[in-house]
């Protein structure tokens, strides 16, 4: 079974990973996770985990090919092929899932040219129709990422031929990533109430992170067993939950808002494109979900986990549960209801060790002290001098297993780990360092301390950048920048 890892793209997906709560605002990063885009606060979505190839509805062999195997150059009619795959998702579900037909704006973009390819025309008579599909370019101010966000004064699904790139030797991955920006684009017409911009920040407390793993592992329980034993881990997830909440004041409102954005975006592209006639497929899926994003990841994005098996466990419950959502809504609360569930168990009448409980522990105490590490020497580092590197790129090449998303205080985000950056100067190639979004919308920054010159190459901190022909370094008073000759 190939599994293949990426947190930015979501990058962190994640937004989230910009300290947001969701990734789908023009304000706001879109992160996760994800990679910065052009001109963007936001990283693309945090969504990490592409598909399994065994879990997929449509046998291998049936799959369409698209028309060309070379995904490393913008192409109109491959990305063509995957608006009409995406276009098969939908007309497949035919509104069942969510009661609507969620077909929807969708585009794909090249960071670089900005040039576009959707599956509809814009409100504004900006994008050519160009066989089925319709062609242009984004204006210089426009959010770039794998995201969702409102373009030509309407909400689109987007993703970037980068994210494409990076994972077209796992295509039914990319549709299941573009289902899940379809959806966002969705939820202001599906949910009640308001967005409002999140950062789950009690998530970096060492008591909030065992909680909210401890609930996890109960959910997962539940969805794995049946009877009675399913309704005992519900209300066990539910007493966890209830005393983190107890704990942790904004707690609640906070994790209903992550949770309904974006637990429901991963519920519903798993629901449209993992075989759902087997239980076993979305249990196999999210067990391999939660291993990867507890190792080294901001907790802060527990709730693509969480909202997801709420809404897998309100299905096997009969729930009619969809109807009438807000963003604030409780999927904990509507879990109870329809366990009919009326009373928790007190807090120190459970049996953690059902859960995990001294294992999580001995684990998020080290990775507490890691992350405080990682944090002192970030602040130093980005309160010395800074070369700043425009943002007209991609990040890529993430290597999960060696990675940490750093909230900064008084700042937005620090990546620390290995990656690479492509812009029109050349390309950063960080092998064991930090680089600093968020600040501004403009440009990133990476330490400037002991830079070396050799040739078109720059070294520095944990760092390489490989300058284009005609780029170099140059020195503005307390900072460097890199500009053409």
């Amino acid at each position: 079974m190939k599994i293949l890892l990426n947190i930015l793209i979501l990058i962190v997906v994640f937004l989230v990973i910009l300290g947001y709560g969701t990734d789908t605002e023009e304000n706001e990063q879109a992160v996760a996770t994800p990679a910065p885009s052009p001109g963007a606060a936001a990283p693309t979505d945090p969504f990490p985990f592409p598909f399994m190839h065994d879990l997929i509805q449509m046998p291998p062999s049936e799959r369409p090919q698209p028309p060309n195997d070379d995904w490393s150059e913008f192409s109109v009619e491959n990305a063509e092929w995957l608006l009409s795959r995406l276009d098969e998702v939908l007309k497949r579900d035919n509104g069942t899932l969510w009661g609507v037909n969620l077909r929807a704006p969708f585009m794909i973009v090249n960071a670089f040219t900005r040039d576009v390819v959707a599956n509809m025309p814009d409100n504004n008579g900006n994008l050519e129709k160009q066989g089925d599909v319709y062609t242009g370019t984004l204006h210089e101010t426009a959010l770039i990422g794998t995201t969702a966000t409102k373009v030509y004064d309407r909400w689109w699904g987007m993703m970037t031929w980068g994210f494409i790139d990076d994972f077209s030797d796992d295509l039914d991955y990319v549709v299941q990533v573009m289902v899940h920006e379809l959806f966002h684009a969705w939820q202001f017409e599906l949910f009640e109430g308001e967005r409002r911009l999140q950062n789950n920040a009690h998530m970096d407390e060492l008591d909030a992170r065992i909680s909210v793993r401890m609930e996890v592992n109960a959910l997962m329980k539940a969805l794995e067993a049946t009877g009675f034993d399913r309704l005992a881990a519900i209300k066990d997830a539910l007493s966890i939950r209830a005393e983190r909440r107890r704990n942790f004041d904004s707690a609640a409102l906070e994790e209903n808002l992550f949770e309904i954005s974006e637990g429901t975006a991963v519920y519903t592209d798993l629901m449209l494109t993992i075989n759902i006639n087997e239980l076993r497929n979305i249990i196999t899926y999210m067990e391999l979900f939660i291993e990867k994003q507890i190792h080294g990841q901001s907790m802060r994005t527990f709730g693509y986990t969480t909202g997801a098996l709420y809404g897998f466990l309100l299905d096997e419950l009969g729930a009619d549960w969809k109807q009438g959502l807000r963003f604030d809504s409780d999927l904990g609360v509507l879990l109870q209801e329809a366990a009919g569930i009326s009373e928790l168990t007190p807090f120190e009448n459970l049996d953690l060790e059902l859960y995990g409980y001294s294992e999580i522990t001995a684990f998020e105490t080290e990775w507490l002290d890691y992350y405080e590490r990682l944090l002192r020497e970030a602040n130093e580092i980005f309160n010395e001098t800074l070369l700043r590197i425009t943002s007209d790129g991609e990040i890529r090449d993430w290597n999960p297993d060696y990675a940490q998303v750093l909230h900064l205080q008084g700042r937005e985000v620090a990546f620390y780990g290995r990656f690479s950056f492509k812009g029109d100067f050349g390309r950063l190639i960080v092998n064991d360092g930090f680089l600093l979004l968020g600040r501004t919308t403009s440009y990133y920054e990476i330490s400037a301390r002991n830079i070396e010159t050799e040739g078109n190459r720059l070294v520095g901190l944990g760092w390489v950048i490989e300058l284009n022909d005609d780029y170099e370094l140059r020195e503005a008073g307390d900072f460097y920048y890199i500009d053409k000759s």
